[in-house]
């Protein structure tokens, strides 16, 4: 039965006792065939000496089917308690691997100058190389976790603005670059990540990301993937999007105001007459320039 999870026995056996009321009921009312086996009992004696009669539905529950239905709760029961294991021996894995992180990175700050003025080439590969292999292997929650982190230890720090080119990337600035960093499902809802210079994510992949009610006015987001992610009340003021994608993201509610988003994908997302629209796209040769997108058919608040 490995090809059934747990769910989906529990469902069968749902339906299954639904289907055994059904037949109660109907011999209850006495309107149930007399194949069913449900209704008035007919005591023998028979009419003929050894006659059998016929086997009723009521019969195949008794041989058949109460114990595959008990068979079915236990498998039922079984798959639950393993599922519940799984999470737990997951949970201490992502546990152990975050504090390991946590322990590598503390010896680089304090041991290594991790975030002096100049730290080595050496100590910064070091530093990202553990954070990359550490966000593969821990869970959402505690990739919002590393990345607050990051932000507290000014390690994303991006530095100067970004030079006002569409499509050249700019050198990169912060102490741990997380460029094509897996962020996918990271829990940052509600996280504070508001810098005088932004926070450095440029290339980040965000996929899938709760972002709601984050902060990241004036991060760097060039060209970070942000398919699918729940950015419903975030404020991403004076970020740079450039060629960010946000197919299918939730801007319901987002401010997006002075954001640059020159050449960012926003096919499919949902927004709402809360979001905020107005976007300044900065460019040297025209001057300022802003952009009204009118109200969404949306319902305020609406899925």
């Amino acid at each position: 039965m490995k090809f059934m999870n747990y769910k989906t026995v529990v469902v069968l056996i749902v339906l299954t006792c639904l289907l055994g009321l059904v037949f109660v009921w109907l011999g209850w009312t006495g309107h149930a065939p007399p194949w069913t086996g449900f209704g008035e009992y007919i005591p023998p004696p028979y009419p003929i000496d050894g006659y059998q009669p016929p086997k009723t539905v009521w019969n195949l529950l008794e041989l058949i089917i109460i114990p595959a239905f008990l068979t079915l709760v236990a498998y039922a029961f079984t798959e639950s308690q393993r599922e519940n294991e799984r999470r737990i021996s997951d949970n201490h894995i992502y546990a152990a691997r975050m504090q390991s992180y946590l322990d590598q990175m503390t010896e680089l700050l304090l041991e290594k100058g991790l975030n002096s003025s100049d730290p080595t080439p050496e100590v910064r590969s070091v530093a990202r190389a553990h954070t990359i292999t550490t966000l593969l292997e821990i869970d959402g929650k505690r990739k919002g976790r590393l990345l607050q982190f990051l932000f507290e230890t000014g390690l994303i720090d991006a530095g100067e603005r970004i030079p006002d080119i569409t499509s050249v990337p700019w050198k990169e600035k912060a102490i741990v670059s997380l460029k094509k960093a897996d962020l996918s499902h990271a829990d940052l809802k509600g996280a504070f990540l508001v810098k005088l210079c932004g926070v450095d994510l440029i290339c980040a992949n965000l996929e899938e990301a709760d972002l709601r009610d984050v902060r990241l006015s004036g991060a760097h987001l060039f060209e970070a993937n942000m398919r699918k992610a729940n950015l419903r009340g975030a404020c991403l003021r004076d970020t740079d999007l450039r060629n960010a994608t946000l197919c299918d993201a939730d801007l319901r509610g987002t401010s997006l105001r002075g954001a640059d988003l020159r050449g960012a994908d926003f096919s499919g997302f949902k927004w709402d007459n809360k979001t905020d629209f107005v976007l300044t796209r900065r460019d040297n040769t025209k001057g300022i320039e802003e952009i009204h997108i009118p109200p969404s058919p949306l319902e305020e608040g609406g899925e």
